[in-house]
């Protein structure tokens, strides 16, 4: 038999393992369950400003969609808000990777990134130092190297405004870690409540 055929211990261990795959089901069903909390959150968060929101713009359900293979990891995900028309894009993506981290995302592109950029930039100095401006070649990409983000605040500064605005998008992340996972509706929630604020004045 060919050796690179022979499972490892430690693969014929969790191959063998009758309680990995329902454990697996049961945590991503959980967590599926506080992002579809969240989305109930942001929801009664936006409901009282619905109108400001520009035609085209998801506001009632949004998506949550479900992954297995993100670098052989699964992932859930909520975009919400959202409008995704083509190259014009505007989400905010609360992620969740399994073994890695939960992430709360602004991604703006296209026409939704030339109608806020200015404004974002004009608030820089309102965002928390832990929210990340991502230097990545896609808005799409979610490893988090920090040699790739810096903090968002850096916007503040003539040259890198410059660049934001040059950029294709507009990335800003909020990293919590994996451990702290049933925070995630209040959590997204209040990173959602600042944005509101910043790009729609409440």
């Amino acid at each position: 038999m060919p050796e690179n055929l022979i499972l490892s211990p430690a693969e014929l261990s969790v191959f063998t393992d009758p309680n990995f795959m329902p454990l697996k089901h049961s945590a991503l069903g959980k967590i599926e369950k506080l992002l579809t909390t969240l989305r109930s959150e942001i929801a009664r968060e936006i409901h009282p400003i619905a109108k400001r929101f520009p035609k085209g713009f998801d506001i009632q359900s949004g998506k949550l969609s479900r992954g297995e293979n993100y670098k052989m990891y699964p992932y859930r995900v909520l975009d919400f808000p959202r409008a995704l028309s083509g190259k014009n894009i505007f989400t905010f993506r609360s992620l969740v990777i399994w073994a890695h981290h939960c992430t709360f995302h602004l991604i703006l592109a296209g026409e939704y990134k030339a109608f806020f950029q200015d404004h974002i930039i004009a608030h820089a100095k309102e965002l928390p130092e832990a929210f990340s401006l991502s230097c990545q070649k896609s808005p799409w990409d979610w490893s988090f190297k920090p040699e790739e983000f810096i903090q968002a605040r850096a916007m503040q500064e003539a040259p890198i405004a410059q660049a934001v605005r040059e950029s294709e998008f507009i990335k800003i992340t909020f990293m919590m870690p994996l451990i702290q996972y049933l925070d995630l509706p209040i959590t997204g929630r209040d990173v959602w409540k600042l944005w509101q604020m910043i790009l729609f004045g409440e």
